[in-house]
């Protein structure tokens, strides 16, 4: 059974190499083009949809709230120097991210 599975995927890592190989030399054909782009559309999607849903549970795990109708009310009820505190520590976060991943995006 082991050698079997081994063989399976030394046969598709094979042609993995293969097909690859073909891309970088031909460049895609129209087909393979249109799944390139439909790959890379899904994956932008969910990028997205990951980001926004992250942004949301943050926000739930730092104010108590996902609901911007609320959230407005329960800034109001914390102390002045959390309103400063928490966006300061997101700046400096941006900056350092982009320092360590981007240091020629200054802009």
């Amino acid at each position: 059974m082991k050698s079997y599975l081994s063989t399976k995927m030394t046969n598709a890592f094979i042609a993995f190499q293969d097909g690859w190989k073909v891309l970088r030399h031909e460049g895609p054909g129209q087909i393979q083009f249109w799944f390139i782009a439909l790959a890379i559309g899904i994956v932008a999607g969910f990028t997205a949809l990951f980001f926004r849903k992250s942004i949301d549970a943050l926000q739930s795990f730092l104010y108590g709230t996902n609901d911007l109708q609320t959230l407005h009310s329960f800034a109001e009820s914390l102390p002045w120097y959390w309103i400063l505190i928490i966006p300061a520590i997101g700046g400096l976060l941006v900056g350092l991210i982009l320092h360590k991943f981007a240091p020629d995006a200054r802009a």
